[in-house]
């Protein structure tokens, strides 16, 4: 809109006001990207009483054109480094599980899990781990994961497979996760796990 309100009045701008309109997208523009070619282009024009139309259009076309493309590249593929940040916190919980030390880093101190005796807390949780001791043998794996991000929030569902030695059938997991990002960290608020049959799959 600066532009543009810059631009219809080009022909009436008189030598303080075309340097002011100059400053001020100079200021903009150094907000949004610092110094660039366009930037030190306006600035050895500034302070000029006389300037062709076609510069001051050039000038200001490529301020409208570049501020919008430096704040774009600012936020895209924030949320896919997101999801890459809850991919890689689910992967270290999955091999880690059964370890206080790691656990305890991931829980945010109101963590709930949601099991099928009731409500536990995170204190509950880590005092059971520590109680015993590799409580989930096996090698274990996703066979899905999906996250979504909504602003500090990340949900995460999956279905983990465990084999416990080579003559068993993997054990099925489903599972939903909420994560909340808290100082720039994402820590698990909640979780909820439901076993599948072995071999169900989905209907279509």
């Amino acid at each position: 809109m600066l532009g543009v309100a810059f631009l219809n009045r080009t022909n009436f701008l008189d030598a303080s006001r075309w340097n002011f309109a100059v400053h001020q997208l100079v200021s903009v523009g150094k907000g949004c990207f610092g110094d660039g070619p366009i930037l030190r282009l306006s600035e050895a024009f500034r302070g000029r009483p006389v300037m062709h139309s076609w510069l001051r259009v050039l000038c200001i076309v490529g301020l409208a054109g570049v501020i919008p493309t430096r704040i774009s590249l600012g936020t895209e593929g924030q949320p896919q480094a997101m999801e890459q940040e809850v991919n890689a916190l689910e992967q270290r919980w999955l091999q880690n599980e059964d370890r206080p030390d790691v656990v305890q880093l991931i829980l945010a101190d109101d963590f709930v899990h949601v099991l099928p005796i009731g409500f536990i807390s995170k204190q509950d949780h880590l005092a059971y781990l520590r109680q015993h001791p590799n409580s989930f043998p096996g090698r274990k794996h996703f066979e899905e994961l999906r996250v979504r991000i909504y602003g500090d929030v990340a949900i995460a569902n999956g279905i983990v497979s465990t084999v416990r030695d080579q003559d068993s059938k993997p054990k099925r997991t489903a599972f939903t996760d909420v994560f909340l990002r808290r100082e720039g960290q994402w820590l698990a608020v909640n979780a909820q796990e439901s076993p599948l049959e072995s071999g169900s799959k989905p209907a279509p």
